[in-house]
């Protein structure tokens, strides 16, 4: 698989899970580049254990079929090493482009970017009347974000005028675990300059994971220090992808980590473990040691 992005890695569990001995090419030097490193660190460790090999910082120089009529892939591993991959088959999963083919878009006049269609805040082209959503416009290539742009482009195309609110989009990863995000990772927050205050979870803390045997992962909390507003939330674990809900209203409401910290969850469930972790933005988690004192 060329590309340990969501839609490589997604594949590459289930390939992985149906027997098949899955190899994953990545040009930069961390699985899932967009994503927190340090959630992408804890899934490739587990991807690992499952028996799927991981190259990264591998650049891929071509592809072809060997003396056998298998597929070849010929790469260059950390701007060295020449190494030649071979297999039954090879997913290419290293982005994708806008199918504009057959729209004659030029033709009415559509503005058109590198990455797609140009639209405005109501999804709006430069020519009036002409609305353009989803994978197209070459933004956030996501289904809840495409449904979310239909939605605006279909009430302004019925006199509503609504504009898109998309300061906070999920982003949701089916592997095993899940993983799902919302917001800043550490380093952005820290290059956007934010001054922080991070909190972390495990799941083996937590009774409800204990008790479905899904005892690997962790949420982790990133606030902005002298406020505690959430400028990001990442969760690696069981249902992921559910629980990444709370985090997403949390944001969209500019809460702070004390604000999810002082809400009482439901016990025993999986969402204590984002209380959990709000709380140990401040090391008042009340399931891990104390933290040590400076």
């Amino acid at each position: 698989i060329i590309g340990a992005g969501p839609i490589g890695l997604e594949f590459g569990t289930i390939f992985a899970a149906l027997g098949s001995k899955v190899t994953i090419l990545e040009m930069m030097p961390q699985i899932l580049p967009q994503e927190d490193e340090e959630i992408a660190l804890a899934l490739e460790k587990g991807l690992k254990k499952n028996s799927m090999q991981i190259h990264l910082n591998c650049l891929v120089r071509e592809i072809k079929e060997n003396q056998e009529g298998a597929p070849e892939v010929r790469a260059i591993l950390n701007n060295k090493e020449e190494k030649s991959f071979t297999g039954e088959y090879v997913l290419i999963a290293g982005g994708r482009q806008p199918n504009l083919e057959g729209l004659a878009v030029e033709r009415a006049g559509v503005k058109l970017r590198p990455k797609g269609i140009e639209v405005n805040e109501k999804m709006e082209t430069n020519i009036p009347g002409i609305y353009a959503v989803g994978d197209v416009t070459g933004r956030i290539l996501l289904a809840h974000f495409a449904m979310a742009q239909g939605v605006v482009a279909a009430e302004n195309a019925l006199g509503r005028a609504t504009v898109l609110d998309a300061r906070v989009v999920p982003r949701c990863i089916y592997t095993i675990p899940e993983v799902a995000a919302v917001g800043l990772t550490e380093k952005e927050a820290q290059k956007a300059g934010y001054v922080l205050k991070i909190g972390r979870f495990p799941f083996a803390a937590n009774g409800k994971a204990t008790a479905m045997g899904e005892r690997n992962g962790f949420v982790k909390v990133i606030a902005e220090k002298k406020y505690g507003e959430i400028l990001g939330l990442h969760i690696f674990g069981p249902q992921a992808t559910d629980l990444i809900g709370e985090a997403i209203l949390a944001m969209r409401l500019e809460a702070t980590a004390q604000d999810i910290a002082h809400t009482i969850h439901p016990h025993p469930t999986l969402s204590e473990a984002l209380m959990e972790a709000s709380l140990d933005t401040d090391g008042e988690a009340r399931h891990l040691p104390p933290p040590k004192r400076e």
